[in-house]
């Protein structure tokens, strides 16, 4: 409650006094909406018309009723029961009453509100007050000077006059008046000690250091000489200054802990600072500038997307449990450890509403005694620790040493000019965007407004509930947990979760390889380029004049995706004001990449410098929004490829020249609004002003939600064409990133397959030319480029060549494979014949591993996704091997580079080999094979699917369980197997191509008799499993087929190329009688003819037939004599 005093009960005291009460109200966020009384003073034309003008409601109870205002007659109550105890137990006179009210009702607020509470000592309390230099009468007298500056008084109250001020009650005397003092000045408790009663003995000083035990030999430190002066600050420049150039982040922590060794960072903090109404630069950032960069790249380097404008380095600081209210409440504050103590350390943060609970819960209770729940952060080297500063934290007590590094962001309230933010970026801070000069608007001032909202029924239930019965764990299949956290509920624990202290597993790219001497390299350049380099900005910087045309290429071509928001301007701040607006800083990429046009004649076509304006989006804060954005798979292209060669079609190949900057960000219709920083050298090269920004209206490379939105909008545009003939496309239902062109009958006229903005063409070549002049007429794109003989043309990380006949494509990578081999250094001399020994082929940790390092991690991790990519794309036959590495790379990654370096000259040898894509008529057939625990563990798998005789998709791995029989493991290749040719299938039906018959052929009897629903009681199981397979069979709508190992296309999970046509058993078997019949029809015919000739047309003919038929006489006569004498 709030009470004021008024000088009489008249309209203008009154008046007064409720103006006072709701100002003071409002300015502690709590507005007043209603004022209810009798009818007594407030109920006046005059007051009324003010209420009405403040928006306040009035309402007055019934007269002669006083029940009608029971609050506050039951308030004034306390109130008076309140002042005559505080005037009792002070001894003070009656006619203070009015501080003792004001004293009582202060108290009272701040018990209800959760106040800190301000009054100084209990009311009645003896203080000492400090004496003014000046008074009425002028400064001191000279004869007072030794008089003491303090004096006493009864303290009484809260100031009203001045803010966070005390009231002191002076009683009078004989020579002086009795008088209230208004001041900041107060202390309590004094004592006066009197004069000293005993002399005091110094003791001979001790020595400054005293050996008492052993010092074990981790806590053992080297200490660096003291520099100081001059000599100081060279060393932190010239140390600061290699480590920039040459960036460790270990090196720098280990320099960072050297300087808070020496106490260095205790008269040293480095950015911005707001004192009262004043904004200004902490010392370190003016004195050491190379410093301060390095302690901003120091929290950056983990944490890419920090925002900060200060730092302080804390050596064994500890400020108890506290709230950092002066800094921005939009931002947060980042602790790096570059000390961890022994023990102790961690960092306590309270719960609230809405947080993810990571750490151990922990209660802790404040100076007020309320009890707070809160989560652990555990010190970690290397582990930054992210918190809101406006929310309780604390550190924990600690044995040890410990030093941190500290971002945090102070709210400058708009003080910060646009000269201080360049100043900061130049120094390697990363101003948020709630510190822009353009973001803060005074009367936009959020109040601390207390809202009462009501608790959801389920969290109701959990509050209400006083009791709980005794359960056990059975009792309880499905449970949630939570803890009261200050503004609701925290969710702890759940059945479904696992409790772990090991760090969450992450997914996180791997950082850009820059390839060197990138010029050297374009010099020596004997034939057009045939590959892309990456080229580090440094290299850039040191021949600018070479890449100015490229960058203004890529300004003026951005200009039409940005709004140009300069310092000062209205746009600006209504941009900068946004709900949800992010400010994300940019980045120059710079590539060489082989010329659209070579000319053998001409060196300068043989290559092109590119430079790319990107979006740094992986700075972006999380949104919720879609950024899933599907593109070709391999397969398709494969798949396409063969339908394209059985239709006897062209293949073409166009490119959306700026795709993302086609795409529109209309920020009515929801989507984010972003706001750049372009980089500084665009500045240098004059080519934008100082302190500018941009606002983006369409999509920029480099934004998160820049690949779904150009997807979304170029299918939008796709839908919406209007091709020749009445011709319209269509979106495949089972890979959304191919579409098919049909005309008015129906029939399939053209297929087309999108790479984000590479579109592949298929049709007759004056479909493709009708389907890319219609796409030109929407975007710019490259000109457009048919494959032929000796004109080979690059899709998917592919590069595609035909032969004369256009009956055949060859898929290979040999550049890719190049460039890869070159960046590891090996020569044209470094071959291997097979891609893998088999010493070193086990998937579990074998004795001789070196142990894993993350240098070693990182490595391997960088092999094993080169030799995926090319496995996945071109080079079926290296399948097995990286399978193999992607499951020893964490456990076994040296052995997994060994195994790495080898495939890639097996890869390098074998270069010119290439994927052939033909048509031979064929349906599905897919070839499984398993090797039955290769390493007493897991099975492996090893599947290869062909349509027209032409590999399709391929895997190999290990098998998810372990089988326990060759027939089980078999069968289990089988039925992955036919689930990706049944996926295979789907694809076809896009194409309307139905299968006439799909095949497995596979080498295992046991497998197929399982499959085909024979077998004994002991496979059983396996049956079951098989059921869907046996189904399928049974309909005819497959057929298995058993083969020999000679004509096997995959072993033991190695998968090699090569067409394999389709002879079934019952075609091999009718082959064979043909042949059969056939031999006894020619001996016959052989035979009738030599007789013949023998008898009648050779010399002797008639003498040799009537000897013959003599002979036949003789034999009929004996023959009928016999059967006579019967």
């Amino acid at each position: 409650m709030t009470i004021h005093g008024a000088f009489g009960n008249g309209t203008t005291a009154v008046k007064a006094a409720l103006q006072d009460v709701t100002l003071y109200l409002e300015a502690h966020g709590l507005p007043v909406y209603r004022l209810h009384a009798d009818k007594g003073e407030t109920y006046n034309h005059t007051i009324r018309s003010w209420l009405r003008d403040q928006g306040i409601r009035a309402t007055w109870s019934e007269p002669g009723v006083p029940q009608g205002n029971g609050q506050a007659e039951t308030s004034v109550r306390w109130i008076k029961d309140r002042a005559r105890t505080l005037l009792t137990a002070s001894g003070l006179p009656v006619r203070l009453w009015p501080t003792a009210v004001e004293a009582a009702t202060a108290c009272q607020r701040a018990r209800v509100l959760s106040w800190k509470q301000k009054m100084l000592v209990p009311y009645g309390s003896v203080v000492h007050v400090k004496q003014k230099a000046f008074d009425s009468s002028g400064p001191r007298r000279r004869e007072r000077a030794f008089e003491s500056k303090w004096f006493r008084g009864i303290y009484v109250g809260l100031s009203n006059i001045l803010d966070n001020g005390h009231v002191i009650y002076v009683p009078g005397t004989k020579d002086t008046k009795e008088k209230f003092v208004h001041t900041l000045h107060a202390r309590k408790k004094l004592v006066d000690p009197g004069p000293p009663v005993e002399e005091v003995v110094v003791d001979d000083p001790k020595p400054r250091r005293r050996l008492v035990q052993k010092t074990p030999l981790e806590d053992v430190e080297m200490r660096a000489l003291k520099l100081k002066g001059d000599d100081l600050d060279e060393y932190i420049k010239t140390r600061s200054s290699i480590l920039l150039s040459d960036w460790d982040q270990e090196q720098a922590t280990r320099f960072v802990e050297e300087l808070a060794e020496h106490s260095f960072f205790e008269e040293h903090k480095f950015g911005v600072f707001r004192h009262g109404g004043s904004v200004g630069w902490l010392r370190g950032l003016g004195e050491y500038p190379e410093l301060t960069k390095l302690l901003s790249k120091l929290i950056l380097h983990d944490n890419p997307e920090a925002t900060f404008t200060a730092i302080q380095v804390a050596r064994n600081m500890d400020k108890g449990m506290h709230r950092d209210f002066n800094n921005d409440e939009r931002a947060v504050n980042y602790v790096y450890p570059v000390r961890v103590p022994r023990h102790g350390g961690d960092l306590w943060v309270e719960l609230c509403k809405g947080d993810e609970v990571k750490g151990e819960i922990m209660e802790r209770v404040d100076d007020r005694g309320k009890r707070l729940y809160g989560q652990l952060y555990k010190m970690r080297h290397g582990v930054t620790t992210v918190f809101s500063p406006r929310r309780t934290h604390e550190v924990l007590p600690w044995e040890g040493i410990r030093t941190v590094v500290i971002a945090y962001t102070p709210q400058c309230l708009g003080k910060l000019n646009q000269q201080m933010v360049n100043e900061l970026e130049a120094h390697g801070f990363s101003v948020p965007l709630s510190q822009m000069p353009d973001y803060f608007v005074p009367e936009g001032v959020e109040l601390n407004v207390v809202q009462a909202s009501e608790t959801p029924e389920e969290e109701k239930e959990l509050i209400e509930t006083n009791y709980v019965d005794d359960v056990t764990e059975t009792d309880v299949e499905n449970w949630d947990m939570f803890v009261e956290a200050g503004d609701g509920l925290v969710k702890v624990g759940a059945s479904d979760e696992t409790p772990t202290d090991q760090e969450e597993p992450t997914l996180q790219k791997v950082e850009v390889t820059y390839t060197k001497n990138v010029e050297e390299i374009l010099r020596n350049l004997c034939s057009p380029l045939e590959v892309t380099y990456t080229v580090d900005p440094r290299e850039v910087h040191q021949n600018l004049e070479l890449w100015r045309s490229a960058i203004e290429r890529e300004v003026s071509s951005v200009a039409v995706a940005i709004c140009k928001l300069l310092p000062g301007t209205p746009q600006r701040a209504e941009w900068m004001r946004r709900p949800a607006a992010q400010k994300l800083p940019t980045k120059l990429v710079f590539t060489v990449k082989p010329g659209a046009n070579p000319d053998p004649a001409d060196a300068s076509t043989w290559f092109k410098r590119k430079a790319r304006l990107v979006v740094c989006g992986n700075y972006a804060s999380a949104d919720g929004s879609d950024l899933y954005s599907e593109t070709a798979p391999s397969e398709s292209v494969r798949m396409g490829l063969v339908y394209s060669i059985r239709q006897k079609w062209m293949v073409g190949l166009i490119d959306v020249v700026a795709a993302f900057l086609r795409t529109p960000l209309n920020y009515e219709e929801g989507a984010p609004t972003i706001i750049v920083t372009p980089r500084r050298l665009l500045e240098r090269l004059s080519m934008i002003l100082e302190g500018e920004l941009w606002g983006l209206i369409r999509a920029l490379y480099g934004l998160r939600q820049a690949p779904a939105l150009w997807s979304a909008y170029r299918d939008k545009r796709l839908e919406a064409m209007k091709f020749p003939m009445g011709m319209r496309l269509h979106r495949g239902r089972t890979v959304t990133a191919w579409w098919v062109l049909k005309d008015e009958k129906g029939k399939i006229r053209a297929l087309i397959i999108i790479h984000v903005d590479d579109i592949l063409l298929m049709g007759e070549e004056t479909v493709v030319r009708d389907i890319a002049k219609t796409v030109q007429e929407e975007w710019t794109t490259s000109r457009l480029t048919f494959l032929r003989p000796g004109e080979p043309i690059r899709f998917l990380g592919t590069e595609m060549e035909v032969d004369e006949d256009h009956m055949s494509v060859y898929l290979s990578q040999r550049g890719y494979i190049e460039e890869v081999v070159r960046s590891y250094g090996f020569s044209e001399d470094d071959k291997a014949k097979i891609p893998l020994a088999k010493d070193l082929a086990s998937f579990e940790w074998v004795e001789g591993d070196l142990e894993p390092t993350p240098d070693a991690v990182a490595s391997a991790q960088r092999v094993t996704g080169e030799v995926m990519w090319m496995a996945h794309k071109t080079r079926a036959d290296v399948a097995y091997t990286s399978s193999l590495m992607a499951s020893i790379t964490l456990k076994a990654p040296y052995r997994c580079l060994d195994i790495g370096y080898k495939v890639l000259k097996y890869l390098y040898g074998t270069r010119e080999e290439k994927l052939a894509i033909r048509n031979d008529g064929t349906s599905l057939i897919l070839y499984p094979d398993a090797a039955f625990a290769p390493s007493s563990g897991r099975s492996h798998t090893g599947w290869l699917v062909c349509w027209g005789g032409t590999p399709i998709c391929w895997r190999s791995g290990r098998q998810a369980s372990i089988t326990l029989s060759t027939a089980e493991s078999e069968l289990q290749a089988i039925i992955e197997g036919f689930i990706g040719m049944l996926g295979l299938e789907a694809m076809l039906l896009d194409l309307e191509v139905e299968p006439t018959v799909k095949v497995i052929r596979s080498d295992s009897t046991s497998a197929l008799a399982i499959g085909a629903g024979t077998g004994s009681w002991r496979t059983r199981h396996l049956r079951l499993k098989a059921s869907w397979i046996q189904e399928m069979i049974s309909r005819r709508e497959v057929y298995v087929i058993n083969y020999s190992h000679d004509t096997d296309a995959s072993c033991n999970g190695v998968l090699y190329d090569g067409p394999l046509r389709l002879i079934g058993t019952w075609l091999r078997s009718l082959w064979v009688y043909w042949m059969v019949l056939g031999g006894l029809i020619l001996y016959e015919a052989v035979r009738w003819g030599v007789v013949e000739a023998y008898y009648k047309y050779l010399p002797g003919a008639s003498t040799r037939r009537m000897r013959r038929l003599q002979r036949l006489r003789d034999a009929t006569a004996i023959a009928i004599e016999q059967e006579l004498a019967r």
